[in-house]
């Protein structure tokens, strides 16, 4: 799913820069990018934007290969480190997957660990990932029970291959589950004719988000490589969108501390409802990149 760029700056190099491009970081979001490096550092780290419901600014996510025991115990590791930092109480039976069947689990590829800082007046969450290669429905339930969700009604659990866990201080706050979703199979998810048809038709993958604790709410996130036209279209947009001009502004700053890498628009994120795509609930997802077919 990942587009990953070998020679991109990842860790702390990426999340000292990140920090940088922020006019007044909280104290939250300084404490997890201070541990952006451990033992092994991430294989691939990524900045977002939330542009909808409202603008948050402070979120980075840092991938983890773990093919390999000891990369596993190390990506656990930098999970519990950050969760102490931000004073997030990892319920126990998630933490007795994590050490126990998830470990062992041979489709596990990597382990993502994220910060969001959160609505306003909500807490920031911690955001802890699973990336799977290959069915794996028997470690999804694992990790939805453990969480303390449920999975929801007529979702195959032998066609998620991501799932991702949002924590707050106190209370695991969401699972979330990631289906693909074939192009061919897109015209009976998403109505056709809408402002953003042009993001469609320069996607290589479409991922299909839903939410345990609601799971009417949906987003589809639509993957390029073909990322100088996905920046067209979001740039042609921001006039109007305060919060995505925000976004792009923020990404630019970031980009002359990444140089000669920049932060590109590889994923957007948007809610999908009736069938319809809208920006009532949105992300934007940056990844460095110094290739020069991307600004083309």
């Amino acid at each position: 799913m990942k587009i990953i760029h070998d020679d991109a700056p990842t860790g702390a190099r990426f999340a000292a820069a990140i920090l940088a491009a922020c006019a007044s970081p909280s104290p939250g979001f300084v404490a997890f990018c201070s541990l952006s490096d451990g033992p092994r550092p991430p294989h691939f780290s990524e900045w977002s934007a939330s542009i909808a419901p409202t603008l948050q600014l402070e979120r980075l996510t840092h991938y983890f290969d773990v093919r390999d025991d000891a990369a596993r115990d190390d990506a656990c590791g930098a999970f519990e480190r950050a969760a102490r930092a931000l004073s997030v109480d990892v319920p126990a039976p998630l933490l007795d997957v994590l050490h126990g069947p998830l470990r062992r689990a041979p489709t596990l590829t990597q382990l993502v660990l994220g910060y969001d800082g959160g609505a306003p007046g909500s807490p920031a969450r911690l955001k802890l990932y699973a990336l799977f290669d290959g069915p794996s429905s028997a470690h999804v339930a694992r990790l939805v029970d453990a969480a303390g969700a449920a999975v929801p009604a007529g979702l195959a659990l032998d066609q998620v291959f991501l799932v991702g866990l949002d924590l707050h201080p106190g209370r695991v706050a969401d699972a979330k589950l990631y289906l693909r979703v074939p192009r061919a199979s897109l015209g009976r998810a998403v109505r056709r004719g809408g402002p953003h048809d042009a993001l469609l038709a320069h996607a290589d993958e479409f991922v299909l988000a839903v939410s345990c604790a609601a799971p009417t709410r949906r987003q589809l996130h639509i993957h390029t490589g073909r990322v100088a036209a996905q920046r067209r279209h979001l740039e042609a947009l921001a006039p109007d969108h305060a919060p995505l001009a925000a976004a792009l502004a923020q990404a630019a700053r970031a980009s002359e501390r990444l140089a000669p890498h920049s932060l590109l628009p590889y994923v957007v994120g948007l809610a999908l409802e009736r069938a319809e795509l809208t920006l009532t609930r949105a992300n934007v997802y940056f990844h460095p990149t110094a290739d020069p077919a991307a600004f083309r």
